[in-house]
């Protein structure tokens, strides 16, 4: 016990180290980054840059633990050689087992805390980095949502602005069904109603067809077909739509079943939510893989070894991660398979090398 609780705070210190060190990093390229997009931009300042980048760091920590569990243990475990602590682990009798088992407890302790905490904060953050990044930067004056009721899009026109109601897609015919049009002016007047069975996605514009027009203080108008003039298409609604890192993971499965209903494409949503469970288990293999190159490092004290192996080891794991995981988003392979299989066996394999190091020595 006594064994495990030091091995405990020491990779939970190193971890918390290199964590900072990472991030001052990731902080000062993300503002040299948003400063670059903002140099011809005068009304975006500092304190406007300061709030995208405390938005942003959640969401990119988040993405570096792995790396950061890797570099923490391989850290730790060169500490423990260099001072003989290794050594005299292993000559009281302790298994590379034990020593791992730390680790794990760590990683398990962060998964714990990022489901119950971080992601919902990083969600609800990254939700603002993009509303900001939408109007300051890429001047997107539309916006969508998703709610069990349909559609929602929200588009500025001169000195109006419009609120549609979409409750179903027809993605692979260009059709949009049942669908209502609140056409509000700037002060949020109400100006008039448009109801339509049905519209067809054009180059021109949307085709209403067999629409209801409603003005105030006038009888409904029916009109068999007309053009509603606009930019919206299938693909700027599916991009314009909450991304998946705005999205607590605690949501996602019901955003999906709506997206589902709504006729839209929910495979990027799915690929999160699985990856998000997959995680902890990709943290876990760079943990091991850290240790396994610090002990291999050690005995053959090649320390040009220690950078060579971590690069490959690291690149090979990141490109399978990311090849399978396209694969997955372009439905070549099940969704499921593409975000489980990559972190199961980078960890099976690690475990593999450690045991097969252990029998060794």
């Amino acid at each position: 016990m006594v064994l495990f609780s030091y091995i405990f705070r020491q990779y939970l210190k190193w971890l918390s180290v290199v964590a900072l060190a990472f991030s001052s990093i990731v902080i000062l390229m993300d503002f040299f980054e948003l400063f670059r997009r903002a140099k011809n931009k005068p009304d975006i300042g500092f304190t406007v840059i300061s709030k995208m980048v405390f938005f942003h760091f959640p969401d990119i920590l988040k993405q570096l633990m792995p790396l950061i569990a890797l570099f923490a243990s391989l850290i730790l475990f060169l500490n423990l050689g260099r001072s003989s602590q290794l050594v005299i682990m292993r000559m009281s009798g302790s298994s590379l087992r034990r020593l791992l088992i730390p680790l794990f407890a760590v990683i398990s302790l962060y998964a714990f805390f990022d489901f119950l905490f971080l992601n919902s904060i990083s969600a609800q953050l990254m939700q603002k980095f993009e509303s900001y990044n939408n109007r300051l930067f890429k001047g997107n004056s539309s916006a969508i949502r998703l709610s069990s009721s349909g559609l929602w899009l929200r588009e500025s026109q001169n000195n109006q602005y419009t609120i549609v109601q979409i409750k179903h897609i027809q993605a692979t015919e260009k059709k949009l069904q049942n669908l209502s049009f609140f056409i509000f002016s700037n002060e949020n007047t109400l100006l008039n109603r448009i109801d339509a069975e049905k519209a067809i996605i054009t180059q021109e514009g949307w085709v209403l067809k067999n629409a209801t027009l409603l003005k105030p203080n006038r009888e409904p108008e029916k009109i068999q077909s007309f053009i509603w003039r606009t930019d919206l298409d299938l693909d700027s609604i599916e991009k314009q739509s909450l991304g998946p890192d705005t999205i607590s993971f605690w949501k996602l499965k019901n955003y999906i079943s709506i997206l589902k209903k709504a006729g839209l494409s929910s495979v990027k949503y799915e690929m999160i939510w699985h990856s998000t469970l997959a995680q902890p288990f990709l943290i876990l293999t760079m943990a091991f893989l850290g240790a396994f190159v610090s002990f291999w490092a050690m005995q053959r004290r090649m320390n040009i070894a220690i950078v060579l192996v971590i690069i490959l080891f690291a690149y090979a794991i990141y490109v399978l991660f990311n090849v399978v995981g396209a694969m997955g988003r372009n439905y070549t392979i099940p969704v499921f398979l593409a975000a489980w299989a990559p972190p199961m066996m980078s960890l099976f394999f690690t475990s593999a090398l450690l045991l097969h190091y252990e029998e060794k020595v």
